[in-house]
């Protein structure tokens, strides 16, 4: 086992190295400056995150709006496309007689 040996020396109280407490006032109000800066700052981006909350809110009501829309839009469409269907057959049907005839009539 290692022993160490260490020596200690003694400081010197001198008064005049030791800071006096108008340089800690200093440190202080430049620290409450500081926070005081930052808790600014962070109101800011508080209200910054609050605007984009409210923002994003109102664009996925739109986006559920619009997806309910395009929803019906697409029912209208199958709607369309089935009876656009029927009447293609309809069409074909008069066109291509059983008996090779095509009965057009024009008024």
């Amino acid at each position: 086992m290692a022993t160490f040996s260490t020596r200690y020396s003694r400081l010197r109280d001198n008064v005049e190295e030791e800071p006096n407490s108008s340089a800690f006032d200093e440190i202080i109000m430049k620290q409450e400056q500081i926070i005081r800066d930052q808790d600014e700052d962070l109101e800011l981006v508080g209200r910054s995150v609050n605007t984009l909350k409210h923002m994003s809110t109102k664009i996925g009501d739109e986006l559920n709006e619009q997806a309910v829309m395009l929803d019906d839009l697409g029912n209208e469409m199958d709607t369309v496309d089935s009876k656009l269907n029927n009447v293609m057959k309809k069409i074909a049907k008069l066109t291509h007689m059983d008996d090779g005839k095509c009965t057009c009539s024009q008024t």
